[in-house]
């Protein structure tokens, strides 16, 4: 018995997270400046102070071994993709995956009021 696999992956909130490590934006910014290729996602929810809190999580093609955790903008894209898939991360995974991914460049900029958000540019 894997006793540290079993506690990884119990505190792992979706499979694409598992045995990976976590780069932020910025991480993601400055080490990829040409952007990286989205080749898996799923959502993640938890609850915050009785509200429900939903984030989107990629893999992608540039490092195996690492994932993103993203915000609203890469939200919106990851629902535009299941929503085809009727709800189903798992088979909008396997398509992504299929399709060859997409590739996005990041940068940080600001929203219409003034609140810091992850600029998503399709490449």
């Amino acid at each position: 018995m894997d006793f540290k696999k079993l506690a990884e992956k119990a505190t792992s909130l979706s499979p694409i997270m598992e045995g990976k490590t976590k780069l932020s934006t910025e991480d993601i910014i400055s080490q990829y400046p040409d952007g990286i290729t989205l080749c898996s996602v799923d959502m993640v929810s938890y609850e915050k102070n009785g509200n429900p809190i939903d984030y989107p999580v990629f893999n992608f093609v540039e490092n195996p071994d690492a994932f993103l955790a993203g915000g609203i903008v890469l939200k919106k894209i990851a629902e535009s993709w299941v929503t085809e898939f009727n709800g189903d991360y798992n088979a909008t995974s396997d398509a992504l995956f299929k399709a060859g991914g997409v590739k996005v460049k990041l940068s940080n900029g600001r929203s219409k009021n003034g609140n810091s958000i992850t600029n998503v540019e399709i490449i």
